[in-house]
């Protein structure tokens, strides 16, 4: 320990210029967040976020700028470098570097977060998850595989060069990755693998580069940690544990009963089962089943986040749809939630029936549901005023005066855990990431809602906000036996 407090205290000597850019960028960063975004009252965002970027984007720089100073001071790549005469233990090499990222990139910015906290009137103890959370964000993000690029390249070029690819890479994989169509309110879970895939992988990449300075294995390990990123992000699906992650029944007592029914066109004997009209469709369906989610308590609503749909045949034959979302036409069904009542129509197509329809089938559903409890209702005033409300935080509403309608500005500093409505319409879904401002830019975690844009509210209209709070995430499954799908095709 030692000698790694040694080479901390020599590098700090040497590195000191880079180091006061970082703390400059640091409170020029926090400055513009509590000027700007969180102090108490209405904020006229969007004329500030051109510079509260810009804040960001070169604070970040002047993070790998620093990265890049001192991984370079003892460069690992090649063989002639004049610290490898020196009696230095890979070890205190590798802790001192860590030290002075800790010390000059982690630490200033966590007195930034408590400051902006602070600043809007926040508790940063009653937030101390959350800040503990944006710091592990920030090193597996920005800091270790900023260094893990470091320690295998010669020139603060090459790293500018490699940080390039990395993320052209991620930003052509993620527009085509369709996470917000393929898992919706569940995507947190795939960013969540891809952020622990890099952050385990570079800092491998990392440390195997301080003890055996094996530079092309190294590079090829980063190479395939970004491949896999990029994979994860263009081809994972919802999928056996993944899904189990968001079960959790916070009120199991009031989500137990919860249970699925079925209805069809033509009834078959089983319990529960009963004939009902077929819906139109204006896709070319051949038969429908109605899921009813029966047992809840008065006043809970239930939302379906995930269905997954399987046919068995008599003969042996089967299909699967996997887990599919409200907004997923799959190329063999489609399901539909009516928001009003929680139940879901699942509509197969043709060339299902054509394959089903001369033998009984077993077809089973599996549900992935969130059920809301009322919680909280709360009479705003469309001026600006600011309400606390629990599980939102400090709210505003303007009326129609801003462009585009109404507008409501939520800031909290914990995660919003609550759906929101505005006269009875949802405006703001339930946030499902376990602590939403982790990858925010600020610890005060905003939400902006536009409603009614062809409303027209003055400045001093009444308007009913009302929170529900998930009780529980839980999956229910279904099966129907000996079912006939629709035995005459239907032409379209």
């Amino acid at each position: 320990m030692r000698q790694a407090l040694h080479i901390f205290r020599k590098d700090v000597r040497f590195l000191w210029p880079q180091i006061l850019v970082v703390l400059a960028m640091t409170a020029l960063f926090a400055w513009s967040r509590v000027s700007v975004g969180s102090t108490p009252g209405w904020v006229d965002f969007e004329t500030k976020t051109s510079d509260t970027f810009s804040f960001s984007l070169f604070l970040v720089l002047s993070w790998w700028l620093l990265i890049a100073s001192i991984i370079y001071k003892e460069p690992l790549v090649g063989d002639r470098q004049f610290w490898l005469t020196r009696p230095y233990s890979w070890k205190s090499l590798l802790v001192a570097k860590a030290l002075l990222i800790l010390a000059f990139i982690n630490l200033p910015f966590l007195v930034s977060d408590i400051v902006i906290l602070t600043a809007g009137g926040f508790s940063p103890s009653r937030a101390a998850a959350n800040l503990l959370g944006r710091q592990a964000a920030l090193t597996a993000v920005f800091l270790v595989p900023a260094a893990a690029v470091a320690s295998v390249t010669r020139h603060l070029a090459d790293l500018v060069i490699s940080v390039f690819l990395a993320t052209a890479l991620y930003g052509l994989a993620y527009p085509y990755s369709r996470l917000d169509e393929t898992w919706v309110r569940l995507q947190w879970i795939p960013l969540s693998i891809s952020v622990a895939i890099l952050v385990s992988g570079t800092a491998a990449a990392f440390t195997l580069q301080y003890a055996r300075r094996r530079t092309w294995f190294s590079r090829g390990m980063l190479v395939a940690v970004s491949g896999l990123c990029a994979a994860t992000m263009l081809t994972a699906k919802p999928f056996g544990w993944t899904v189990a992650l968001q079960n959790f029944p916070v009120a199991p007592t009031s989500a137990a009963q919860v249970r699925l029914t079925a209805a069809h066109p033509r009834y078959t004997g089983n319990p529960g089962f009963a004939p009902q009209p077929t819906p139109r469709s204006t896709f070319a369906t051949e038969d429908v089943v109605t899921i009813h989610i029966d047992g809840l308590t008065p006043g809970d609503q239930a939302v379906t986040d995930l269905v997954k749909v399987s046919i068995r045949g008599s003969h042996g034959a089967s299909w699967s749809s996997g887990w599919i979302n409200d907004l997923r036409n799959t190329a063999g069904v489609e399901w539909s939630p009516a928001s009003d009542t929680g139940d879901v129509s699942v509509f197969f197509r043709r060339f299902l029936v054509d394959q089903f329809q001369s033998q009984p089938v077993n077809i089973g559903v599996q549900v992935e549901m969130t059920v809301f409890h009322p919680e909280t209702t709360t009479r705003m005033i469309t001026d600006g005023r600011s309400y606390t409300i629990p599980g939102l935080g400090i709210c505003s509403v303007r009326g129609s005066s801003l462009p585009f309608g109404p507008l409501m500005h939520c800031r909290s500093a914990e995660a919003r855990s609550v759906r929101v409505k505005v006269n009875g319409t949802v405006v703001m879904p339930a946030s499902y990431l376990p602590n939403p401002a982790v990858f925010s830019a600020v610890p005060v975690f905003q939400d902006y809602a536009r409603f009614a844009p062809s409303l027209v509210l003055p400045e001093d209209a009444l308007v009913v906000v009302t929170t529900e709070r998930p009780i529980a995430h839980i999956q229910r499954n279904l099966e129907l036996n000996n079912l006939l799908l629709r035995e005459t095709p239907v032409k379209p």
